[in-house]
């Protein structure tokens, strides 16, 4: 068996490793006998699978959806399926769960489904035998929990003291996970000021869960580290006793596709869990915002207007700033924005920001 795929997120020498051959999404769509999907359902992938894709695939080609309802457009397979140019599917998952009894695609013969087993497949029962195990043989012999739901792995004061820089560093991830356009290759994650005193390990786990959301389904804070190892991504962590209010509590570095992104952040105010995360530094360009809800990263040369330019886009694109943060290295040098906004951008407004000689890159974030 020959296996094509499309992965942004997999490294081409990872990829030989496991006899895979990385191809544009195209080719993959027009090469394949048995189409299989395994991603996230997000914004951008909801309907991957639909009459476009479809009919760039070989008459007689059959389907596989085992990840996320939703992935492929279930109107479209029907009538693929009914018109004979794909000869079949198996789905075990659908966009309504359970499926409704007369859902067009349980009443074909070339349609094969189950009730969405996630983990129940014998090597998968397997694993998690061997896991419970290995678990109860750490905490008898050595007192270690690992993986533990009901009682927590750090004593009560520490557990309060960690609950927000856990949040803050599942936002981080998920911020620098939009970012990056490359396969993640190392993570170095840098804790300053009170973390220090702690094993942050529970932090780590949420930074890399962030991180990889949109790249695996099945990540969580509990299996961060076993998917990060999986994609053969190195983690290292450092803690620094640094003085002075302005060191950041968590500063991150990305290394991808051969460069370098950074990100900083920190809690601000007091009170345990009540405490506001804030990003402090992208790319060493220094300006504080909140990480939430839909942002907009732009770089642009630090010259007169340009602030008014975009501001005039988004309000002809019907999009309201809430929030406007700058920051710069020097002066008429480059700069970066990092602006909140009360609506997600359309593909049009975007577009009119990117045309813009003096922007060099505009990102959307959703968080």
């Amino acid at each position: 068996m020959v296996i094509v795929a499309y992965d942004p997120f997999i490294a081409q020498e990872q990829a030989r490793d496991l006899e895979i051959e990385l191809a544009p999404l195209d080719d993959v769509y027009a090469r394949a006998d048995f189409l299989t999907v395994h991603t996230p359902l997000t914004a951008d992938t909801k309907g991957l699978i639909d009459r476009d894709v479809i009919a760039k695939m070989k008459p007689g080609a059959r389907i596989i959806n085992c990840a996320r309802g939703g992935l492929v457009d279930e109107t479209a397979l029907f009538e693929a399926i009914t018109n004979g140019s794909i000869a079949g599917a198996a789905l075990d998952v659908f966009s309504q769960e359970p499926p409704p009894a007369d859902h067009p695609l349980l009443g074909l013969d070339q349609v094969i489904v189950t009730p969405h087993l996630g983990a129940s497949t014998t090597e998968a029962q397997e694993g998690v035998a061997f896991t419970v195990a290995e678990q109860m043989r750490d905490y008898l012999l050595t007192g270690a929990l690992r993986g533990a739901v009901n009682v927590p792995m750090v004593g009560l004061k520490e557990l309060n003291l960690m609950q927000p820089y856990v949040g803050l560093a599942e936002k981080l991830g998920r911020f620098q996970a939009q970012l990056v356009d490359k396969p993640v290759s190392e993570v170095r994650i840098e804790f300053a000021g009170e973390i220090v005193d702690i094993d942050a390990a529970p932090v780590t786990r949420a930074f890399l869960s962030g991180l990889l959301r949109d790249v695996s389904a099945r990540v969580n804070v509990v299996n961060a580290f076993l998917i990060a190892d999986e994609r053969g991504i190195k983690v290292t962590t450092t803690y620094v006793r640094a003085t002075g209010d302005t060191t950041p509590a968590i500063h991150t570095e990305i290394l991808a596709g051969g460069s370098r992104q950074s990100l900083a952040g920190t809690l601000f105010g007091y009170g345990g869990e009540t405490r506001e995360g804030r990003i402090t530094e992208i790319d060493g360009f220094h300006l504080e915002a909140t990480p939430q809800g839909h942002m907009l990263v732009m770089r642009n040369r630090d010259v007169p207007g340009v602030i008014g330019r975009v501001g005039t886009i988004l309000g002809e694109g019907d999009v309201n700033i809430s929030r406007f943060h700058l920051g710069r290295r020097e002066r008429g040098g480059e700069a970066m924005a990092v602006i909140e906004v009360d609506a997600p951008l359309s593909k049009e407004t975007l577009a009119s920001l990117r045309s813009l000689e003096q922007v060099t890159s505009a990102q959307p974030i959703e968080l």
